[in-house]
Protein backbone atom coordinates (compact mmCIF):
# COMPACT_ATOMS: atom_id res chain seq x y z
CA UNK A 1 0.00 0.00 0.00
CA UNK A 2 1.30 3.42 -0.75
CA UNK A 3 -0.19 6.73 0.50
CA UNK A 4 0.67 9.51 -2.14
CA UNK A 5 -0.35 12.97 -3.11
CA UNK A 6 -2.55 12.41 -6.74
CA UNK A 7 -1.62 13.60 -9.97
CA UNK A 8 -3.85 15.65 -12.42
CA UNK A 9 -3.47 12.07 -14.63
CA UNK A 10 -5.87 10.18 -11.60
CA UNK A 11 -8.79 12.77 -11.25
CA UNK A 12 -11.01 10.68 -13.05
CA UNK A 13 -10.11 7.47 -11.02
CA UNK A 14 -10.38 9.99 -7.85
CA UNK A 15 -13.81 10.68 -9.08
CA UNK A 16 -14.92 6.86 -9.72
CA UNK A 17 -14.06 6.11 -5.75
CA UNK A 18 -16.21 9.17 -5.05
CA UNK A 19 -19.27 8.23 -6.89
CA UNK A 20 -18.53 4.56 -5.53
CA UNK A 21 -18.65 5.72 -1.88
CA UNK A 22 -21.84 8.28 -2.91
CA UNK A 23 -23.73 5.02 -3.90
CA UNK A 24 -22.97 3.33 -0.90
CA UNK A 25 -24.10 6.25 1.26
CA UNK A 26 -27.50 5.87 -1.00
CA UNK A 27 -27.32 2.14 -0.34
CA UNK A 28 -27.17 2.58 3.69
CA UNK A 29 -30.21 5.34 3.51
CA UNK A 30 -27.55 8.14 4.24
CA UNK A 31 -28.22 11.10 2.72
CA UNK A 32 -24.83 12.49 2.85
CA UNK A 33 -23.23 13.05 -1.15
CA UNK A 34 -26.34 12.62 -2.18
CA UNK A 35 -27.04 16.23 -4.32
CA UNK A 36 -24.21 17.94 -6.75
CA UNK A 37 -21.88 17.71 -4.02
CA UNK A 38 -18.83 16.44 -4.21
CA UNK A 39 -18.93 17.42 -7.81
CA UNK A 40 -15.79 16.20 -10.09
CA UNK A 41 -14.88 19.85 -10.03
CA UNK A 42 -14.41 19.82 -6.64
CA UNK A 43 -11.80 16.22 -6.96
CA UNK A 44 -10.25 18.18 -9.59
CA UNK A 45 -10.01 21.02 -7.59
CA UNK A 46 -7.98 19.28 -4.41
CA UNK A 47 -5.90 17.03 -7.11
CA UNK A 48 -4.78 20.47 -9.13
CA UNK A 49 -3.75 22.15 -5.76
CA UNK A 50 -1.80 19.73 -3.89
CA UNK A 51 -5.13 18.69 -1.56
CA UNK A 52 -5.93 15.45 -3.20
CA UNK A 53 -3.94 12.65 -1.58
CA UNK A 54 -4.48 8.64 -2.56
CA UNK A 55 -3.99 4.90 -1.24
CA UNK A 56 -3.19 2.49 -3.65
CA UNK A 57 -2.35 -0.93 -3.86
CA UNK A 58 -0.33 -2.27 -7.10
CA UNK A 59 -0.19 0.80 -8.57
CA UNK A 60 -4.37 1.37 -8.27
CA UNK A 61 -6.08 4.11 -6.60
CA UNK A 62 -8.30 2.42 -4.16
CA UNK A 63 -9.05 5.03 -1.54
CA UNK A 64 -9.43 9.02 -1.89
CA UNK A 65 -9.09 11.92 0.47
CA UNK A 66 -8.58 15.79 0.20
CA UNK A 67 -6.16 17.23 2.97
CA UNK A 68 -5.84 20.32 3.26
CA UNK A 69 -4.17 23.37 5.61
CA UNK A 70 -6.13 26.00 4.13
CA UNK A 71 -8.67 27.96 7.10
CA UNK A 72 -12.37 26.24 6.92
CA UNK A 73 -14.61 29.39 6.67
CA UNK A 74 -17.77 26.89 8.14
CA UNK A 75 -15.82 25.70 11.05
CA UNK A 76 -15.14 29.78 12.27
CA UNK A 77 -19.24 29.56 13.16
CA UNK A 78 -18.58 26.05 15.03
CA UNK A 79 -21.90 25.39 17.32
CA UNK A 80 -19.58 23.70 20.12
CA UNK A 81 -16.28 24.56 21.00
CA UNK A 82 -13.18 23.20 19.39
CA UNK A 83 -10.03 21.09 21.44
CA UNK A 84 -7.88 23.77 19.78
CA UNK A 85 -7.15 27.42 18.13
CA UNK A 86 -3.92 26.82 16.50
CA UNK A 87 -3.71 25.99 12.85
CA UNK A 88 -5.16 22.84 12.01
CA UNK A 89 -5.54 20.07 9.00
CA UNK A 90 -8.61 19.24 7.46
CA UNK A 91 -9.80 16.06 5.96
CA UNK A 92 -12.58 16.21 3.25
CA UNK A 93 -13.99 13.35 0.86
CA UNK A 94 -12.61 10.66 2.45
CA UNK A 95 -13.68 7.40 0.42
CA UNK A 96 -13.01 4.07 0.27
CA UNK A 97 -13.14 2.01 -2.75
CA UNK A 98 -15.78 -0.39 -2.49
CA UNK A 99 -13.87 -3.60 -3.08
CA UNK A 100 -11.50 -2.32 -0.14
CA UNK A 101 -14.19 -1.68 2.61
CA UNK A 102 -13.81 -3.07 5.71
CA UNK A 103 -10.18 -3.89 5.55
CA UNK A 104 -8.84 -1.08 7.68
CA UNK A 105 -8.06 1.92 4.76
CA UNK A 106 -10.36 4.53 6.47
CA UNK A 107 -8.09 4.07 9.43
CA UNK A 108 -5.01 4.17 7.57
CA UNK A 109 -5.90 7.10 5.67
CA UNK A 110 -6.63 9.06 8.85
CA UNK A 111 -3.11 8.19 9.89
CA UNK A 112 -1.79 9.41 6.76
CA UNK A 113 -3.44 12.57 7.36
CA UNK A 114 -2.33 12.98 10.99
CA UNK A 115 1.56 11.96 9.59
CA UNK A 116 1.00 14.81 7.23
CA UNK A 117 0.13 17.30 9.67
CA UNK A 118 2.43 16.52 12.04
CA UNK A 119 5.49 16.58 8.84
CA UNK A 120 4.00 20.48 8.86
CA UNK A 121 4.37 20.69 12.71
CA UNK A 122 0.41 20.85 12.45
CA UNK A 123 -1.23 19.16 15.64
CA UNK A 124 -4.64 19.07 15.33
CA UNK A 125 -7.23 17.41 12.17
CA UNK A 126 -10.37 18.40 11.55
CA UNK A 127 -13.02 16.52 9.78
CA UNK A 128 -17.06 16.81 9.78
CA UNK A 129 -19.38 14.40 8.25
CA UNK A 130 -23.80 14.07 8.18
CA UNK A 131 -25.19 12.82 11.52
CA UNK A 132 -26.22 9.86 9.77
CA UNK A 133 -23.42 8.38 8.44
CA UNK A 134 -22.35 5.97 11.44
CA UNK A 135 -19.96 4.08 9.53
CA UNK A 136 -18.15 7.22 9.28
CA UNK A 137 -18.82 8.47 13.01
CA UNK A 138 -17.35 5.07 14.30
CA UNK A 139 -13.88 5.48 12.28
CA UNK A 140 -13.49 8.46 13.23
CA UNK A 141 -14.42 7.46 17.26
CA UNK A 142 -12.23 4.41 17.09
CA UNK A 143 -9.17 6.76 15.72
CA UNK A 144 -9.70 9.39 18.75
CA UNK A 145 -11.26 12.28 17.22
CA UNK A 146 -13.77 13.72 19.35
CA UNK A 147 -17.19 15.35 18.75
CA UNK A 148 -16.72 19.40 19.21
CA UNK A 149 -20.10 20.63 18.00
CA UNK A 150 -22.38 21.07 14.87
CA UNK A 151 -21.16 23.26 11.70
CA UNK A 152 -23.45 24.25 8.48
CA UNK A 153 -22.29 23.76 5.21
CA UNK A 154 -24.36 23.89 1.74
CA UNK A 155 -27.29 24.39 4.14
CA UNK A 156 -26.89 21.25 6.16
CA UNK A 157 -25.79 20.27 9.58
CA UNK A 158 -22.58 18.38 10.21
CA UNK A 159 -21.02 16.85 13.02
CA UNK A 160 -17.52 18.08 13.52
CA UNK A 161 -14.58 16.06 14.98
CA UNK A 162 -11.22 17.09 16.08
CA UNK A 163 -8.23 15.10 17.02
CA UNK A 164 -5.08 16.69 18.62
CA UNK A 165 -1.74 14.98 17.52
Amino acid sequence: MEFRCSQSTEIDRCWEIIQEARQYLKDQGIDQWQNEYPDRNSVAGDVMKGNGYVITENGRIIGYACISFDKEECYETLRGTWKSIQPYGVIHRLAIGNSHKGKGLGSLMLHRAEELCRSREIHSIKIDTDQDNGAMRHLLEKNGYEYCGVVTFDNSDKIAFEKLI
